[in-house]
């Protein structure tokens, strides 16, 4: 997120570091990149749509995007992001192993219970 290959750097500080190019590497960065970012999350609607858009959706928590849409009146749109969420772990998850097929299945469980108890659409008590 820092620098452009949103990779994480690490600067090397000795006492032979040029700290004038350190400071203005991290002055560009937080110009260029970070202010701008934290920028677009600081409303609940722009912290959604980040976790929304992100690639790695399934560890982004988008069950916090589904509580965000929820909190600003969009229950549809909550209720599409746990059906997203519920097809990734049915479908995304390793459950060869037993632990990681308990630990699934209690997740899809937890997940419909939280959708049932806010009356999101297409959720219902079985």
């Amino acid at each position: 997120m820092l620098l452009e290959e949103k990779a994480n750097h690490w600067w090397t500080v000795t006492p032979q570091t040029d700290v004038s190019a350190v400071a203005a590497e991290l002055t560009s960065a937080w110009n260029d990149r970070v202010s701008p970012w934290l920028s677009s999350v600081e409303t609940i609607s722009g912290a959604a749509s980040e976790i929304e858009e992100r690639p790695d959706f399934l560890f982004a928590n988008p069950w916090t995007a589904a509580a965000a849409r929820l909190v600003l009146g969009e229950p549809v749109k909550a209720a599409e992001l746990v059906r997203k969420l519920l097809v990734a772990l049915e479908t995304q998850s390793d459950t060869s192993h037993p632990a990681n097929l308990d630990l699934c299945t209690s997740r899809i469980e937890e997940l419909n219970r939280w959708a049932i108890d806010r009356h999101l659409p297409g959720f219902a008590k079985p």
